[in-house]
C-alpha cells in the first residue's frame, strides 16, 4: 500500500506553466500500476509517484513530456494529476477516488470506462493516443 507521503510534492512554489517534472525516458512494464501510458504499447515509469486527482494541478505535456503546472502551486502541495489523460484501459490500476473534488469521477479504471461528461472535461489535455481512441470510436 503506497502512504500519502511517498507521493510527489511540491519543494517550492510553481506558476501555472512552469515546468514541474520531467518524466524521463525510463520504459514500464505495462501491467505496472506505476506507469504512465503514452502510446498503445508504450508506457513510461516516472521517476517519482504523482498522485492522482480529478482536479488536478498539473498536467503531462504531449510534446515535451514534463508535468506543467495547471495552476499556482505551493510549497508542500502534493502534486497531482488526472490520470484520465494518460491511461485508457488501466484495470490492472483500477481505484476507488478519493480526491474530493466536486467534479469527483468516483472509481477509476481508465478513460476508456469513463462517462462521456467526464472525458468531455479531460479530452483537451488527454494524451494523442487517447484522442486518437476516441477518434476511431
Amino acid at each position: 500500500m503506497i502512504k500519502l507521503n511517498e507521493f510527489l510534492s511540491a519543494s517550492r512554489d510553481y506558476e501555472s506553466g512552469q515546468v514541474v517534472l520531467s518524466l524521463g525516458k525510463a520504459q514500464a512494464a505495462s501491467n505496472d500500476p506505476r506507469r504512465i501510458q503514452v502510446t498503445r504499447n508504450v508506457f513510461l515509469l516516472p521517476p517519482c509517484l504523482i498522485r492522482h486527482a480529478c482536479d488536478p494541478n498539473t498536467q503531462i505535456d504531449w510534446g515535451s513530456l514534463q508535468l506543467k503546472a495547471s495552476r499556482c502551486i505551493h510549497d508542500g502541495a502534493l502534486i497531482t494529476y488526472h490520470y484520465g489523460t494518460s491511461e485508457y484501459d488501466y484495470t490492472i490500476g483500477s481505484f476507488k477516488c478519493d480526491c474530493g473534488s466536486r467534479r469527483c469521477i468516483g472509481y477509476f479504471r481508465g478513460f476508456k470506462y469513463m462517462t462521456s461528461a467526464q472525458r468531455n472535461v479531460i479530452i483537451d489535455k488527454a494524451s494523442p493516443y487517447i484522442r486518437d481512441c476516441v477518434l476511431k470510436g
